[in-house]
């Protein structure tokens, strides 16, 4: 079972990369932060509304993909167990189609359910830089502190952009699964009930 876990893990960090810090787009935010200088005279307020605008917004992304992910475990873990149930009671009585429809069914099913479980998986979260960064910015940059801080809410903003990125895909992929795994549960029970007038 270990091996099957680890093939999975694998699959799933090709498919939805959790190392953002090795994105090309997360290393050149990296590097734009380094390489940031504020130019004088501009008026740089503006900029630091919309950053965290910008951040807040994808931070509520964030929760919102969380969240359809966690429905669709439940939905589908409910499911599924139904669909287990209702298959071992009627066994004897199933044709064949019938019992392909309702195993492929609950295999899509546990693959949708993995898909967001994975999702739900807790990992790095990227935020601003804290208080104590800010306050090192203030002494070493003085006036132009706040502008020169603009770079760390951009390198912030791309950690979580990437993150939000990565669980879109994931809960795309869930959700499409989930309509497979209705799509056949549904052909199923159409026939069942085709024998079922048949006989």
């Amino acid at each position: 079972m270990a091996w099957l876990i680890d093939v999975f893990s694998k699959w799933a960090n090709r498919l939805f990369p959790t190392r953002i810090h090795d994105d090309p787009a997360y290393q050149k935010a990296h590097e734009f932060k380094d390489t940031y200088s504020p130019k004088e005279g501009v008026e740089y307020d503006w900029v630091r509304d919309y950053a965290r605008l910008v951040y807040d917004r994808f931070s509520q992304a964030d929760e919102s993909l969380d969240a359809k992910a966690e429905s669709i475990i439940k939905v589908l873990g409910g499911g599924s167990g139904l669909i287990t149930l209702g298959a071992i009671l009627s066994l004897p009585n199933l044709g064949l189609p019938v019992a392909i429809g309702l195993a492929i069914s609950l295999l899509v099913a546990l693959v949708a359910i993995a898909i967001a479980a994975w999702v739900r998986v807790p990992r790095q979260t990227f935020l601003p830089p804290s208080v104590a960064w800010a306050l090192t910015y203030a002494d070493f940059y003085r006036d132009a502190a706040p502008n020169k801080f603009l770079a760390q809410w951009h390198l912030a903003c791309e950690g979580v952009r990437l993150a939000v990125r990565a669980k879109a895909r994931g809960v795309k992929i869930a959700t499409w699964c989930a309509f497979a795994a209705i799509a056949a549960l549904t052909l199923s029970f159409f026939i069942a009930i085709c024998t079922m007038n048949v006989d």
